[in-house]
């Protein structure tokens, strides 16, 4: 950049040609293999290699909203009522799962 200013190349916006080219000869090939039954067949036998595959195009960072309603409890006891000592002793309670 020459003082700031963008000299060349593609203008803000403008597709990758070469990109959208490379993506249509791959969803091309993909039709003309057979397509989702394909995949299928593939992803049943290469278990591991379609979960790769899964993971790389998942999300990275999911947002959510969670309202509690102001309730805070364990099953029908409401811990917002409970004094600290309280809170520290149901904190230090071992459950053994059976």
């Amino acid at each position: 950049m020459a003082k700031g200013f963008k000299t060349g190349g593609r203008r803000a916006g403008t597709p990758n040609k070469l990109s959208s080219t490379v993506k249509d000869n791959v969803l091309a090939v993909f039709e003309e293999l057979g397509g989702k039954e394909h995949m299928k067949l593939w992803a049943s036998e290469n278990p591991t290699q379609f979960y790769n595959i899964l993971a790389k195009l998942m999300p990275t960072e999911i947002t959510a909203e969670v309202d509690h309603g102001g309730y805070i409890g364990i099953g029908e006891l409401d811990v917002t009522e409970l004094s600290e000592e309280q809170l520290r002793a149901i904190a230090s309670i071992k459950v053994n799962p059976s």
